[in-house]
């Protein structure tokens, strides 16, 4: 974040220096910048994954969101 990149494929566009992450306590909080391309639309699911120091991974569905050009 906050790097004066893109980063892009053929589904969306991630701008760093518009994208910030900031932490308190133990929650970390990051806002995406990012732009869908129009091979990106339609309902899509949302996924969280973890993985701890000992390599223990969770991961969880944990919604759906539409994207609209």
């Amino acid at each position: 974040p906050g790097q004066a990149i893109s980063i892009e494929n053929s589904y969306a566009k991630l701008d760093c220096s518009q994208t910030t992450a900031s932490g308190s306590g133990n929650t970390l909080t990051v806002r995406w910048a990012i732009t869908f391309k129009s091979t990106f639309t339609g309902t899509k699911n949302t996924y969280l994954g973890v993985r701890d120091d000992s390599g223990l991974l969770s991961q969880a569905k944990k919604g759906t969101w539409t994207i609209t050009n």
